[in-house]
């Protein structure tokens, strides 16, 4: 496990980003004409939505890159919130967590 964040964030946002671009439609499910419908069960939750999500997400990973002194320890807290929408992921480091939150356990719940 690394104790990189940002090379975490920045390898989960690949990930995504593949796959939106390799998305189907699924002909049992999804509706002839409407690409992106019921995509993760969620009517909003488009490819196109994903893609426009990593975007921004890389604009604040490579707005915080510019800072030279953080690492375990001091990361902003604004990629551990970001860190935290995989908290599922094998290669999330707990440490990276929110203060005072267990997120995985949050999750779990859901």
């Amino acid at each position: 496990m690394s104790d990189d964040l940002a090379a975490f964030v920045a390898a989960r946002l690949d990930e995504d980003e593949a796959a939106a671009r390799d998305w189907q439609p699924d002909p049992q499910y999804d509706e002839p004409g409407e690409m992106g419908v019921r995509w993760y069960k969620v009517p909003t939750y488009t490819p196109a939505r994903v893609l426009r999500e990593v975007e921004l997400h890389r604009d604040v990973l490579s707005h915080y890159r510019t800072v030279a002194d953080w690492g375990p320890g001091n990361w902003p807290m604004t990629l551990r919130l970001l860190a935290a929408i995989w908290s599922d992921h094998p290669d999330y480091d707990t440490r990276w967590a929110p203060a005072a939150r267990d997120l995985t356990r949050e999750a779990e719940r859901l």
